[in-house]
């Protein structure tokens, strides 16, 4: 084969070879497998969305604020109220258990649990250290408390005088002793706590367990209606009040100087009414309780007069009426009116009965006092109007 043809045949040859090496690359590309499609992307798991507690209202923060007043008159007020607000604020109450609070904390716990707040609904750590010393004593004053004679059960101490003996009381209806049953029944018997007899009800619906104590068999049943039958209804608002102020005698000057608030229909309503009075109790404290005869006065003061009494030499029985020119008065007994005049006067007989009632009014008619005083023999008596 000639040079030349030769040369021909071998460019031919080395260009077939390239041409068809570049279109494989090519075809490759062109019939590659398209890429694989992403995984769609799996969702990430959420964690579980906490409760969220409620803000508590406008009035429980301003309580709590309250609690830590250096006005006497605030902080006790804030500390009743506290015990009756439901939900109880127990989470911020325990924040304030670690403060010096700590002692008013401990106030409103026994005053709530008073109120038959469940021990169980008392979860706060803080709060549960607080009340442990007085929850153990509680509950070792109610397995000794009792005594059994010939079946009949005496009690050796007092009544509980505290809401957590009351609330361990309460506690005990649900244990499975028999025994711890009957001693839990006579311990609210006897405390009477104005808002136990539902709870007793409701805890008691096994009212057929018989109890074996000491060789004296006793049916609770029947224990427990003895003590539904001596527990307070409890129907009003205020039924629990007055026991939460039994140390006091606010309560029932309330009743005597402002009437309405026995209708009040809450707790926060009757402070409303009753706050003058509560803030002249404590305004004569001085850290502790005004003296009876200084609480007496300012009694007699708001309901608006003064009183001053002395023994009459000659041993009669006499009143005299001083105040405003524009006040009248009328005395008389329960059978007749014995002088009607303006002040002041002076009424100089003697008083023909122990007891004469003391009517005065404005000269516009508003009425200004009417109150019955009692007289004993050779009392001069004489009452200034306010």
């Amino acid at each position: 084969m000639e040079p030349r043809t030769r040369l021909i045949l071998t460019t031919f040859a080395v260009t077939l070879a390239v041409g068809v090496g570049s279109g494989w690359a090519i075809g490759r590309k062109t019939i590659a497998r398209p890429a694989p499609l992403p995984e769609p992307a799996r969702p990430t798991p959420t964690a579980p969305v906490a409760p969220q507690k409620p803000p508590l209202p406008p009035e429980t923060v301003q309580l709590l604020t309250d609690l830590g007043s250096a006005d006497t008159a605030t902080w006790r007020e804030a500390i009743v109220r506290l015990a009756f607000t439901r939900p109880f604020p127990e989470s911020e109450l325990g924040l304030l258990s670690r403060s010096r609070l700590q002692p008013r904390v401990l106030e409103v716990l026994d005053a709530a649990l008073g109120q038959c707040l469940p021990l169980d609904d008392v979860k706060n750590d803080a709060l549960r250290e607080l009340l442990a010393p007085t929850l153990a004593a509680a509950r070792a004053r109610l397995k000794d408390d009792l005594l059994v004679r010939s079946g009949d059960f005496d009690t050796q101490r007092p009544a509980p005088e505290t809401g957590v003996a009351i609330a361990v009381a309460l506690q005990a209806l649900r244990s499975s002793d028999e025994q711890q049953v009957v001693r839990g029944l006579r311990a609210i018997e006897r405390a009477k706590p104005a808002c136990a007899k539902e709870r007793v009800r409701a805890l008691l619906g096994n009212g057929a367990m018989v109890a074996d104590v000491d060789r004296a068999t006793a049916r609770v049943s029947e224990v427990a209606d003895e003590a539904l039958r001596a527990l307070p209804a409890g129907t009003t608002p205020l039924a629990g009040l007055e026991a939460v102020l039994r140390d006091t005698p606010v309560f029932e000057t309330v009743r005597e100087v402002v009437p309405e608030a026995v209708r009040a229909e809450s707790v926060d309503a009757w402070f409303e009414l009753a706050r003058p009075v509560w803030r002249a109790f404590w305004a004569l404290a001085d850290g502790g309780t005004p003296s009876e005869e200084a609480w007496r006065v300012r009694t007699h003061e708001l309901l608006g007069f003064r009183e001053t009494r002395r023994l009459h030499p000659r041993g009669r029985s006499l009143l005299h009426v001083i105040g405003r020119p524009s006040v009248a008065c009328q005395v008389s007994t329960r059978e007749l009116v014995e002088a009607f005049a303006k002040l002041p006067f002076d009424y100089e007989g003697d008083a023909p009965r122990d007891e004469v009632r003391l009517v005065c009014v404005s000269l516009g008619g508003a009425p200004v006092l009417d109150r019955w005083f009692t007289f004993e023999p050779g009392d001069e008596l004489t009452i200034e109007v306010l």
